[in-house]
């Protein structure tokens, strides 16, 4: 164990990381009951760079999940570390299809309200983002009023930049701000105004999504959403409503001289491109007989040279996503947003920082 202190610097291949932190799992406590630092604490040097290491985060998962029960400190700030470290691969591993799915159901049945409000509140801009998606990925609704009244204004602005910095594709970020609203209504014009433009963009950039869920908390009980929500929400409304005309143009209806016959025409020569492929591919396919899929009505049959099979009866099924419109239509001026949304989280923490010094001099 002290040769593994001693070489764990000079550079660890994959399979060696998830060895060591499998090792990790077994001989942590004995390191401390021989007076020998615990490799625990070394665990940052171990992280995997890329998301698709999902067996080293498997066992980093069981780690961190004996470290919760352990000492919820200890978790918290071992867990903040590791998304300074790599954020965007903590969060991704975290997610339903996550190495890290279980380290999550782990989080919240331990108290998980509580490390959300502790990441927002962070001053690190990787936490934070941190705070936002653990929001979105245990269906958070809401956070404490007596963590968001510590919060300065400047600190508020910087989580609305969060969300543009990020961009969600469903309603997380919406619920996100939805439930930080009780601190925009205490605070000054300028942040009421940024809120109220951020809610518009989320409402129109994803109308189903986002619009609707705020649509429906106005259903079920309108006292509890703000004055500045209902706001946003009446401009998203009249925003969609005035794009209505422009839906019902004929120009919708308008086609493209020869597009339908080149897109036929396309079609068929794919589909002769992937059959010589194909029989290209292996030498056996050339030994196998085609088959034609024939559909008339509500059935379907196939045939071969054996002659047409029997008859099969059709299902229906319907599937629907809704895109994001801005990233669509403009999606320069998506990144410029982002661009924006940085320098001003960069300039705010520069604020904070120069504030903090004269807070601890008047106490």
């Amino acid at each position: 164990m002290e040769w593994i202190h001693d070489h764990l610097a000079e550079g660890i291949d994959c399979g060696m990381k998830g060895w060591l932190v499998a090792f990790l799992l077994q001989y942590d406590e004995r390191c401390r009951s021989l007076g020998i630092a615990p490799l625990g604490d070394r665990i940052l040097e171990l992280l995997p760079t890329g998301v698709n290491e999902s067996w080293i985060w498997g066992q980093l998962q069981q780690f961190l999940i004996r470290l919760l029960a352990e000492s919820k400190d200890r978790f918290r700030e071992l867990f903040f570390q590791i998304a300074v470290r790599d954020r965007n691969a903590l969060g991704r591993q975290l997610g339903p299809d996550g190495a890290m799915a279980h380290l999550l159901i782990e989080i919240k049945q331990s108290g998980g309200d509580s490390m959300v409000e502790d990441a927002l509140a962070s001053d690190e801009q990787s936490v934070r983002q941190l705070g936002i998606t653990l929001f979105g990925l245990m269906r958070l609704d809401s956070l404490s009023t007596e963590s968001m009244d510590k919060w300065t204004d400047n600190r508020t602005a910087m989580l609305i930049f969060q969300v543009q910095r990020d961009p969600s594709f469903d309603s997380n970020h919406t619920r996100f701000l939805f439930a930080i609203s009780p601190r925009i209504e205490n605070g000054h014009d300028e942040l009421k105004s940024l809120f109220s433009d951020e809610m518009v963009y989320q409402m129109t950039n994803l109308p189903e999504s986002c619009k609707g869920f705020i649509s429906r908390r106005m259903e079920e009980n309108p006292e509890n959403v703000s004055e500045t929500v209902k706001a946003a929400l009446g401009r998203a409304e009249r925003y969609l409503e005035k794009l209505t005309p422009c839906w019902r143009s004929a120009i919708n209806s308008m086609d493209v001289a020869g597009y339908r016959h080149a897109s036929n025409v396309l079609s068929a020569r794919r589909s002769r491109e992937m059959t010589r492929h194909s029989e290209a591919s292996s030498p056996l396919m050339g030994m196998c007989r085609k088959s034609y899929l024939l559909y008339g009505g509500d059935g379907w049959r196939i045939y071969s040279g054996y002659g047409l099979g029997g008859i099969n009866g059709t299902k229906q099924y319907s599937n629907s996503m809704e895109i994001p419109k801005f990233a669509f239509i403009d999606p320069e001026g998506d990144d410029i947003r982002r661009f924006n949304a940085i320098m001003m989280i960069r300039q705010l923490e520069r604020e904070e920082q120069l504030r903090e010094p004269a807070v601890h001099d008047e106490s």
